[in-house]
This record gives C-alpha cells, sequence and structure tokens, in this order.
C-alpha cells in the first residue's frame, strides 16, 4: 500500500508569538474549512496526541467544534483527527500548535483505494479557501505539498539537492506573499521559488493561482500508483534541467557517494578497521587487464562470512579500496565477483568513493 500525505507547514496567524487558538473562532474557522470542503468526511475521533491518547468520539461537526473549544492547547500541542480510534488509522488529520502558526497533515494510509485518494482534492479545494481568508490573515508557508509516502521513485545520478521545493512532489503550493514578506526566507529558497513560477510547464502540469496563492498539480489521478510514479520521475528530471540545482554534496559529478569511514585503526591483514562500523578496508589493484587477486577475495570473504577478524574483532564488511575509479569499476566488473563488501577508490581529493551507491537509480 502506498500512503501519501498533504502536508501544509505552516499557516501564519496573527503576530508571529501570539497564541492564536484563545481566540477560538480562529480554530473554528479553520475547522469549519476543513469540514465544508469534504476533508472530515467519516472522521469521527479526536485526541490529544502523544502519551496516552485518549480519544473523544463526535457525531457532529457541531459536536466537533464543542470539543474544541475545551482542548487543552499549549505551544506545540498536536491534536490527531481519525476515521477510527486506532493508533495506525486509514484516514487521519494531525495539527500542530504554536504561537503565530498552525501546521496541518492529512495522511492516507492507501491512496490506491479511489474514495480516499479523493480527499487530496479536498485539500486543494480547503488550500484555496483558507486563502481566501483575508480578514484572519493567514499566510501560507513554506511548504505547502501533496507527497508519496512510501513509494520507490527512480532518479538520475548524481543526485540533486533542492532549496526550498520538494523532491517528490504530486502537488505543489507557494503563497508568494510568504516568500515575498517572512523575515525568515532565505534568499536562496526565494530565489529558488521565483525562478519556479516565472518558468513555462510542461503542457501535462495544471497551474492554478487564487490572488498571490499558485498550485502546481503534477498528476492527474491521486490514485493510480504506476502514473504517479511516472510522473514524480518527469518532474524530477524537468526541475533539474530547468533550475539546476546543486549535485548533493555526498556525491561527486560522476554519480559516485561518498564513502569515508568514521573511526579507522591500523589491525594486521587489513589496511585499516573502523572500529564504530565493523567494517574492514583493504587496499588493492586492478590492472588493466583486469586480473584481480582471487586469493585475497576468497580470504576476505571467508573473514565475513566468519562475522570476526582473525584477532577477534566483530567484522560486518569488508571494503575494498582501488587507486582510482577506472581500477574500481573493472574490478568490480571482474568475472570473479567480490562479495565481502563494496569495491571503492580513493579520489584525488583523498575521499573514499563508492561507484555503486545504493539507491532507484535511473539507467545511465
Amino acid at each position: 500500500m502506498m500512503k501519501a500525505i498533504f502536508n501544509l507547514m505552516d499557516i501564519s496567524i496573527g503576530s508571529s508569538r501570539e497564541e492564536w487558538w484563545l481566540h477560538r473562532d480562529r480554530l473554528q474557522f479553520v475547522l469549519e474549512c476543513m469540514d465544508s470542503v469534504g476533508m472530515l468526511v467519516g472522521v469521527k475521533y479526536a485526541g490529544l496526541d502523544g502519551g496516552d491518547l485518549i480519544w473523544q468520539e463526535f457525531k457532529s461537526m457541531s459536536h466537533l467544534l464543542i470539543l474544541a473549544e475545551n482542548w487543552v492547547i499549549k505551544p506545540f500541542s498536536n491534536y490527531r483527527l481519525s476515521v477510527s480510534p486506532n493508533i495506525e488509522s486509514e484516514v487521519e488529520i494531525l495539527m500542530a500548535f504554536g504561537p503565530g502558526w498552525l501546521g496541518i497533515k492529512l495522511i492516507i494510509d492507501d491512496i490506491a483505494s479511489k474514495p480516499k485518494s479523493s480527499r487530496f482534492d479536498s485539500c486543494l479545494d480547503f488550500l484555496m479557501r483558507l486563502h481566501r481568508a483575508v480578514k484572519h490573515e493567514f499566510v501560507i508557508g513554506p511548504i505547502v505539498n501533496i507527497a508519496p509516502y512510501n513509494l520507490e521513485i527512480s532518479q538520475a545520478r548524481p543526485p540533486r539537492r533542492f532549496q526550498r521545493i520538494v523532491k517528490y512532489s504530486m502537488v505543489d503550493a507557494y503563497c508568494k506573499k510568504y516568500f515575498a514578506e517572512d523575515e525568515d526566507v532565505r534568499d536562496v529558497d526565494r530565489e529558488e521559488v521565483d525562478k519556479l513560477l516565472s518558468l513555462k510547464l510542461p503542457e501535462w502540469v495544471d497551474r492554478r493561482e487564487e490572488g498571490d496563492l499558485v498550485i502546481l498539480r503534477w498528476v492527474d489521478d491521486f490514485s493510480d500508483v504506476d502514473h504517479i510514479r511516472d510522473r514524480m520521475t518527469r518532474r524530477l528530471n524537468w526541475l533539474i534541467e530547468n533550475l539546476d540545482p546543486p549535485i548533493d554534496s555526498n556525491f561527486n559529478e560522476q554519480g559516485d557517494q561518498r564513502a569515508n569511514p568514521m573511526d579507522t585503526i591500523p589491525l594486521d591483514g587489513l589496511t585499516f578497521y573502523d572500529s564504530l562500523t565493523g567494517h574492514g578496508y583493504k587496499a588493492t589493484v586492478c590492472p588493466e587487464n583486469g586480473s584481480v587477486d582471487e586469493t585475497l577475495f576468497e580470504r576476505m570473504n571467508a573473514w565475513v562470512v566468519a562475522g570476526e577478524l582473525p584477532s577477534g574483532e566483530t567484522l560486518h564488511a569488508i571494503h575494498l579500496l582501488l587507486p582510482n575509479r577506472d581500477a574500481a569499476l573493472r574490478a568490480h566488473n571482474a568475472p570473479k565477483k567480490y562479495e565481502a563488501g563494496k569495491v571503492l577508490y580513493i579520489g584525488g581529493d583523498e575521499n573514499f568513493w563508492d561507484p555503486f551507491p545504493e539507491g532507484n537509480w535511473l539507467e545511465e
């Protein structure tokens, strides 16, 4: 089952340090907005999150509003609304309260169910309605999106790092007022969002505007997992091509991942040993003819299978260290496969690099 989350983080309300929930009309307005667009269909339990969660059942919206009048809200408290009194509910809404802000998450356990996934359309209606509430001074930002939670999505190497844009998102929403006026917004965040909103989008992306609120919908069907996976890959590729974000600092330009040890000591039979991870490292070579030291491979593998070194130290893996990337590729592709750990190389910057990092990568 694929989970997905509507994440509204945060709504700025009133002054930055105001305990705004003391004005119960504001909380009532938020709950009524949720109800009016269908976000609360089937939801009938409410409780303060954390510790021993005690659920209060409500029969109607008016009943919920009565309960909310007596909610014991303190800064950074969280209230949970749910369709069932289980810890893991199929649909639940989390409301996080803070001085001057409110965060909202709607979590659906399986969006392949049409009735459940349609609730995300309600979230977008809620967002639009909330944004129109000028009299309540609601300013939405920095992050508002609907994102897959546990979906494997392929990406190209090297991976990129965005400033404010969420890497995998089915819907993004940006409030121009927030990015223009909020004093906590970094220049790099503002520049990235401004550039995105200025670009001509692919024809398969739906752009909606409500005043200074811009909503970008990257998927057509919230219940079609294959469609979502395809669109997430296409979205990421488009963002990289048009925004050119920096490479993730744990990778180099060739897409190899940094693999430096943490706490090394010399040990007999190894070049050195990482006492924190239980990993060994053994320097070796692989000439241009691709030949490898099969005896070394067998000895390293036997130690790892045994789970300890001859000297008694715990051993989980032994990584080969080659002098350069080409040698590492030759050793990795040798007929005699190395199975005791990774095949790494030492870069010119003296970092250790893994040319075959784990991950769901697009084929080159």
